[in-house]
């Protein structure tokens, strides 16, 4: 069944990158890989590609329009060459570039982001520090106000592209604990005080030039702040996540090659006096690794959920949550399809749920109530606001500005 949403345009573009990569990269990866670095010369021929234009303002070399088809299928087709560092190496600055359009100031959007988009210069984004990764409200490094600039101090690690970055994203914290007291600086790499050191032959990645950096009391303009002081957590969340649909996407492509190179080997290497892919077992193990979902989760119903179920692996569960595509889309399913996958396509209508079966929601809330308690979860709350200003915190929810729960207090 052909996707709905592969659009000429789209597919063209898949074809593009799909031609870039078996010619720029597959004949040179592993060369790269023991080498530990992608030529800069990659970055610009991707850049004439304009694959890093996704969002970005015409005038900075952008697109000028975004498309999350587009950034998924960049990713797919680049993690198809085989090496993951490729991608890694290339997506320091996909990242950060959408903070620096969104939040930098016009004078720095026109002095630097144009080189960037056209791979002329580099930049990363600095979140990740020693003590934690994605746990971003336990940030330390920190940004102290000094006239008309912040003095910042501390490291980041693991930051992808860093060797070769000319500009960092930096989170810090301009303010007290937790996930209000962060804020963003633009830090130009050639600041006093920073440094830089690589991370060489990492468990994998090994052509990503990831460094860990050092901020030994660093001075930025107070111009250098990206967006309001104090709402950088909010900002890193919502960067965050065209990162995971990103890494996704990469893990997609990766899949795909490790499933298609298993299929090779197994038609050329022989047991037994036939080809492995003759033996059943291993027919049936190929035929795993090609639908290993164990649960869909379907809000939008519309035309992709045959095809998602059709992925679903043996005995694997379909939950039907609602049907955002419209009510005119409502999938029908041919029957066979539960029939062969041994599947379970379950309804889940919270409404009716908490009515006719009241006791088992009660025994649900009180086991995530027991989790919290005991530390094993930890809900994201973004904002909190008191019972009047309801209005407010509903407008945040329509205008899709909330990451995480908005809290209503009655004190």
């Amino acid at each position: 069944m052909k996707n709905p949403f592969d659009t000429p345009e789209r597919e063209e573009f898949r074809a593009q990158l799909k031609a870039f990569v078996d010619k720029e990269i597959k004949p040179y990866v592993n060369d790269w890989d023991e080498e530990g670095r992608v030529p800069w010369e990659l970055h610009q021929k991707a850049g004439a590609l304009g694959v890093w234009g996704f969002g970005i303002d015409e005038r900075y070399g952008g697109l000028g329009e975004d498309d999350s088809f587009l950034r998924a299928i960049y990713n797919e087709e680049f993690a198809k060459c085989g090496a993951g560092g490729v991608g890694a190496a290339m997506g320091g600055r996909m990242i950060s570039l959408e903070p620096i359009q969104r939040l930098c100031s016009t004078e720095i959007k026109d002095r630097v982001l144009k080189d960037i988009v056209t791979g002329k210069k580099g930049s990363s984004l600095g979140i990740t520090e020693p003590g934690g990764g994605s746990d971003v409200a336990n940030m330390k490094t920190t940004a102290k106000r000094d006239g008309n600039h912040f003095v910042i101090n501390g490291s980041k690690t693991f930051i992808t592209g860093a060797m070769t970055s000319d500009y960092f994203v930096v989170g810090a914290r301009t303010g007290g604990e937790g996930l209000k007291g962060i804020s963003l600086f633009f830090v130009e790499a050639d600041r006093d005080g920073f440094s830089r050191v690589p991370l060489d032959k990492k468990m994998g990645w090994w052509c990503s030039d990831q460094a860990t950096l050092y901020f030994d009391n660093v001075r930025v303009p107070a111009e250098n702040m990206m967006g309001e002081e104090d709402k950088g957590f909010i900002q890193i969340m919502e960067n965050f996540n065209i990162e995971r649909m990103c890494m996704c996407a990469s893990s997609l492509g990766m899949m795909k090659v490790c499933l298609e190179e298993s299929i090779e080997w197994a038609k050329t290497r022989e047991t037994f006096g036939k080809p492995l892919i003759r033996h059943q077992v291993i027919r049936h193990k190929l035929a795993n690794m090609s639908s290993k979902i164990d649960v869909l989760y379907d809000p939008v119903g519309a035309d992709l959920f045959e095809p998602a179920l059709r992925s679903i692996r043996w005995n694997g569960r379909a939950l039907v949550i609602g049907f955002a595509g419209g009510d005119d889309k409502i999938p029908r399913v041919p029957m066979n399809l539960p029939l062969l996958k041994g599947c379970a396509i379950v309804g889940v209508f919270w409404g009716s749920f908490r009515v006719r079966e009241s006791k088992e929601e009660l025994a649900n809330f009180q086991q995530l109530f027991d989790w919290f308690n005991k530390g094993d979860i930890d809900p994201l709350v973004s904002d909190v606001y008191p019972l009047e200003e309801a209005a407010v915190a509903l407008r945040k929810l329509m205008n899709r500005q909330a990451v995480g729960k908005i809290v209503l207090t009655t004190e």
